[in-house]
């Protein structure tokens, strides 16, 4: 009935380097999801992405919304 989503920088690991193509240490963005079930954590997943150009977030928020 939830998702929260967490976007941070971190610097790439070594195994993160490998797999994104990068130099160690260079940052990247990693991102937490979290996705709730009657108010507990059902499922989390978290994934790293290229930092500059490769990585877009988009929001949208519905102002009409029902509270």
């Amino acid at each position: 009935n939830k998702v929260q989503q967490e976007t941070f920088a971190l610097e790439a690991s070594a195994s993160a380097a490998e797999m994104l193509k990068v130099n160690i240490g260079e940052p990247i963005l990693g991102i937490l999801r979290s996705y709730y079930f009657g108010g507990n954590i059902g499922l989390a997943s978290f994934n790293q992405h290229y930092s500059q150009d490769r990585y877009s977030y988009v929001t949208e928020i519905n102002l009409n919304a029902e509270r």
